[in-house]
């Protein structure tokens, strides 16, 4: 039941930097990488990209060669379908990750490996193993006319409920029976081998079953990615006003603040002038992969949004230490109910938020939500942070 993608071509300019594995792929393959200046002023290799493909992008996550995605904008308004579209394509790919690595659990931990480890001693399959690549497709290829039925016993009920929901719209159905294929395919492939050639036998029967809750699970997840992919532009259309009004306020003194006033196109021209001339941006960084993996982080997601890079690392360490600074930390709850009401829709990124909360407590999805201000500074940063 696949689907096309609606936008392969992502059209927003954006920094990438590499893991260690990223790095030594560019390199052994003669791929030119720089040096970026990031948004909190430290350097480090990767690429710098006007658009970018949607799949290139999700290959590199799942081979884990992007350690952070960056986006730097005087205003962000102008690219909001752009960033639900890349908010998603990340979430996705982390959510599909974290199947692949669960399901190869529930795989070695089956009754299912044991027997098939039984009857081939010499090929004994465990955490531990190590695939030669070409036997892996030639078996692959192998058990290839018996794929599509092992795919149909996990999703065929699965999807039949989908149909039969009245509470979903035909488009929602359309979604999740996309989202089920990513989702089965991203399993490994000896996995794939070993269900394949296991068809009928009982305890094939049973890990099925306990891949389709997994499964079900997960569909369930999905729902966070439309949450926080509107959650993360109602936080920028709030970073965004904040900081255009602290603008105004130094180049117009006399101005009188009123609803409305950040729509005046000759008011925003200025702003953003501004802004251009001292380089003064506003930054959206997605941190998808630790440079060093360590225990715990592999499916956790960390979104960022700040601006005055310029003296954001001071702050960050001073932030951290919790030391000798006037820092207020609240959840983002607190945070939006304490929003100025000028030029900024509170209730809406509220809404977003509740919704967010609720279905990661729903999903087991721990989500930490933390603002952090220094009005001596009036430096402002949001972090949303998600384990998968």
């Amino acid at each position: 039941m696949a689907r096309k993608e609606k936008k392969p071509i992502i059209k927003l300019p954006v920094k990438i930097t590499l893991t260690s594995e990223g790095v030594e792929w560019f390199i052994r393959n003669n791929k030119k990488i720089k040096r970026l200046r990031m948004a909190d002023n430290r350097l480090e290799y990767g690429i710098s990209l006007d658009e970018f493909s949607a799949a290139s992008l999700q290959k590199m996550m799942n081979i884990d060669y992007i350690s952070t995605v960056e986006i730097a904008r005087t205003e962000f308004a102008d690219k909001r379908r752009e960033i639900i579209d890349l908010n998603k394509l990340i979430v996705y790919r982390i959510l599909y990750r974290s199947f692949e690595r669960e399901t190869y659990k529930l795989f070695l931990d089956s009754p299912l490996i044991k027997r098939w480890n039984r009857g081939h001693p010499t090929r004994i399959i465990d955490e531990n193993s190590v695939f030669n690549r070409s036997q892996l497709e030639s078996l692959f290829n192998s058990c290839a006319p018996d794929l599509p039925l092992v795919s149909e016993d996990i999703q065929s009920g699965l999807l039949k409920e989908l149909q039969a929901d009245p509470r979903l719209s035909a488009e929602e159905r359309e979604i999740l029976g996309f989202l089920s294929d990513r989702y089965v395919i991203s399993m490994r492939n000896i996995m794939w081998c070993v269900l394949a050639k296991s068809r009928g036998e009982p305890e094939y029967v049973v890990l099925v079953a306990k891949v389709v809750g997994l499964l079900r699970g997960y569909l369930e997840k999905s729902k966070i990615a439309e949450y926080l992919s509107l959650m993360v532009t109602e936080l920028l259309t709030y970073a965004e006003a904040v900081h255009a009004m602290e603008i105004a306020r130094k180049l117009f003194p006399d101005m009188r603040s009123k609803p409305g006033i950040l729509r005046n196109p000759k008011l925003r021209e200025a702003i953003v002038r501004s802004m251009r001339e001292q380089q003064d941006y506003l930054y959206l960084t997605y941190q998808v992969s630790n440079k060093v993996p360590s225990i715990g982080t592999e499916n956790r997601l960390r979104i960022v949004i700040f601006n005055r890079a310029r003296e954001y690392q001071k702050v960050k360490e001073q932030i951290e230490n919790k030391a000798g600074l006037d820092l207020k930390e609240k959840s983002l709850v607190e945070f939006y109910r304490r929003m100025p009401p000028e030029d900024i829709d509170t209730e809406l990124g509220l809404y977003y938020l509740s919704f967010l909360h609720a279905e990661c407590s729903r999903c087991n999805v721990h989500l930490d939500s933390r603002v952090s201000e220094i009005p001596a500074r009036e430096l402002t940063v949001i972090n949303l942070t998600l384990q998968f």
